[in-house]
Order: structure tokens, then C-alpha cells, then sequence
């Protein structure tokens, strides 16, 4: 999000909030999108995910018919059924991750990750992929079994060119591509997958060292909860939209006092949390967080939290809130 690009993602977001087409109309109201407030992570975790549900689970064509829905009704009943199939998605995927983590185990000495399963959907292996790749910090491909065929999709970290290690097994690869980030791959030979796994691992062990696997988090700033004000908001705005070159700022603060936990959502899979910083005196500030990121956090613990600046807004009212990416 520099450059050209800056220009046109700033101009086509607000395509997109004006929007007239039925179908992303019908989708926003759905998925709880409000046009006004429509960012590039909106379109990464809402929009996006949703339009791609349906050619990983379905037809890419059911999203297709939503954009050109020329009725209320249709596109009302189209926005619906691919907010199913999202939801659907996401299941599997949960699914299919925790068996792909399950099966690494402990990653040990390993510097590439292969993963496969023989039910896992063709068109989620690369999410798949992702996860594992969070979870253990190294490159991953995720395989399944279709058609008589192993094909899968591949995730990279920083600095590990994952279509570099692919051309060095070429013998034992019927296609592959992508970029230096992430590939798409079919095996030659299912019987040909330890071999292929041992050369990828080899090739990684070549050129990662141990300090490579260990995930790293950019801090902009350091500040305490008392200077998070609507003037840094109105200030970090004007360098929006954030993305791939230009990220959300990231900021952190020490010694946090947590007053008040809530869990979120029907799963819980959230957290609320209230916190202050020197004083309870001094003014509270909203923290959201993943329950996976702060699974034990408790009402009196101090913290140090990495967290982005947000705003909430409802019924006319609106709050700073911070998200947390990191905690300890």
C-alpha cells in the first residue's frame, strides 16, 4: 500500500462505501458491515473471505451471482447462502488445522513443515498451510488426497523463497507456482511425498537457521494507556489505509493493570478486558484480545501488551478500544 497503489485502494474504498451493486449491499447487511467504515482489513477478514467461500467450498459462481444480483430478494438469499458456506468454511478449516497441528506435534529440529490429509478439501489447504505456519513459525505446505493426486498450497516466512525450494524438486512435481510467499503444487506420485518431504526439509536446513523459525512482531512506539487520546487516533488515520508496506501501527505498554475480564461471542473465543495503567483512578481504556493470545489473563494481573489502536462505534456513541496482538 504505497505509491500507485496507495492511491487506488484509498479511491476504490470508497467505491466500495458508496457502493450501488445489491449483492455487496445484501452482504455488508449480512455479515453486520457498516459501508462508512469499510478499511482494507475489512475487505481482508469480511468482504474477501466470504466472496472466496464459495469457490473453496462450492462453485466460485455462487459469488459471482451475488455481485450481479439485479433484485433485492435474490441478492438477499445469495448473500445468505455464502454467509453459510463462510461459516461452513470456517469449521473445516478449524478442523482440519488442529489435525494438521496435532500431526507436527513438536516441530523439534525441522526448518520446513509438510502436512497432509486425505479428506481435507482442495480449496482449503492453503489456510491450512497458513495456521501451521503460525503456530510453528516455518515454511509449510499442506497436502490432500484428490483424485488419485497429492496437490496442496504452500505458506513462507520472511526471507525463505518457498517457489526456490519447489524448482529443486521439479523431478518430483507434475506443476507448481506462485511467489515467494505462497505456492500451489501437485506431487507426480503420491508415493513420491517422503522423498519430497526429506528434500524440502533439507533444503530449508540449508538455508534457515534456528533464530529464522522464531516468529518476530514490529513495534512502532512505545507509550503509556493515558496518552492513547482521540488526538493520536485523529493523527494515525491520516496515514490509513494500512496493508502490506505501510502495517497498522503497533504500539507497547508496560505494567498494565487488568480490572475486568469478559469473554465475547457465543464461543468465547473473545476477550473484553478493562485496564488502567499507574492508577485505577486514571482513565480505563477497552482491550480486545483472542482468548488464544491471553488464554489465563485474570481481574489484578500486570501485563505488557502490544495492542492497535481502534475505535468502536455504535448507536451513535464511540470509544477508543485497543487490539491486542501480543501479551505477556
Amino acid at each position: 500500500l504505497l505509491g500507485e497503489n496507495r492511491t487506488l485502494v484509498t479511491y476504490g474504498l470508497v467505491v466500495l462505501q458508496k457502493t450501488r451493486r445489491l449483492g455487496l449491499r445484501a452482504m455488508y447487511d449480512v455479515a453486520g458491515i457498516r459501508p462508512e467504515r469499510i478499511t482494507p482489513a475489512t475487505i481482508g477478514f469480511q468482504i474477501a473471505p466470504r466472496i472466496n467461500a464459495a469457490g473453496r467450498i462450492n462453485h466460485a459462481n455462487e459469488a459471482l451471482a451475488l455481485l450481479r444480483s439485479r433484485t433485492t430478494d435474490d441478492a438477499r438469499a445469495l448473500a445468505e447462502r455464502l454467509q453459510a458456506t463462510n461459516v461452513e468454511r470456517q469449521q473445516l478449516v478449524e478442523e482440519a488445522a488442529a489435525e494438521a497441528i496435532a500431526q507436527v506435534g513438536d516441530a523439534g529440529e525441522r526448518r520446513f513443515l509438510v502436512v497432509t490429509g486425505d479428506t481435507w478439501l482442495p480449496g482449503i489447504v492453503g489456510l491450512i498451510a497458513t495456521r501451521v505456519r503460525e503456530r510453528f513459525g516455518r515454511p509449510t505446505i499442506a497436502l490432500t488426497q484428490f483424485d488419485g493426486k497429492l496437490l496442496g498450497s504452500g505458506r513462507s516466512i520472511s526471507g525463505f523463497d518457498i517457489v526456490d525450494a519447489l524448482r529443486s524438486c521439479t523431478d518430483l512435481l507434475a506443476t507448481f507456482g506462485g511467489h515467494p510467499q505462497a505456492c500451489g503444487l501437485r506431487l507426480a506420485s503420491p508415493a513420491d511425498l517422503p522423498v519430497f518431504t526429506a528434500r524440502m526439509e533439507a533444503y530449508a536446513a540449508e538455508r534457515l537457521q534456528p533464530e529464522d523459525c522464531v516468529p518476530k512482531l514490529a513495534i512502532d512506539f512505545e507509550l503509556r494507556l493515558e496518552d492513547v487520546t482521540w488526538e493520536l487516533v485523529d493523527l494515525l488515520e491520516k496515514f490509513e489505509p494500512f496493508g502490506v508496506a505501510n502495517p497498522t501501527p503497533k504500539a507497547l505498554a508496560r505494567g498494565v493493570t487488568v480490572d475486568h475480564v469478559m469473554p465475547m461471542g457465543s464461543t468465547g473465543a473473545h476477550l473484553r478486558l478493562l485496564a488502567h495503567h499507574t492508577t485505577p483512578a486514571q482513565r480505563k481504556l477497552v482491550v480486545f484480545c483472542f482468548r488464544d493470545i491471553c488464554p489465563d489473563v485474570r481481574p489484578g494481573d500486570v501485563v505488557d501488551v502490544v495492542f492497535e489502536i481502534d475505535v468502536n462505534e455504535w448507536n451513535g456513541n464511540r470509544e477508543i478500544q485497543l487490539k491486542v496482538v501480543d501479551l505477556r
